[in-house]
């Protein structure tokens, strides 16, 4: 997917998650990938795709005023 970035965080030493460890650790963080799909294909769930109203001309415009699809 493009975008995509793999990112995996100790929460009990990294809190503010200031420190990817994805890279340092690949073999944990494509585990923890493989156990993710794996539960997600155990129940119904819809995976998110890209946000179709996102435009990268105005990227804060979304947040700032209710869109015509969203009144």
């Amino acid at each position: 997917m493009p975008g995509h970035r793999l990112e995996l965080f100790n929460l009990r030493s990294d809190l503010d998650e200031t420190t990817n460890l994805a890279e340092k650790e690949p073999q944990r963080a494509a585990e923890l990938v493989d156990r993710l799909h794996a539960w997600m294909k155990s129940i119904p769930v819809e995976v998110p795709g890209p946000n179709r109203h996102h435009d990268p001309q105005r990227p804060l415009r979304e947040t700032r005023e209710k869109q015509p699809w969203n009144r």
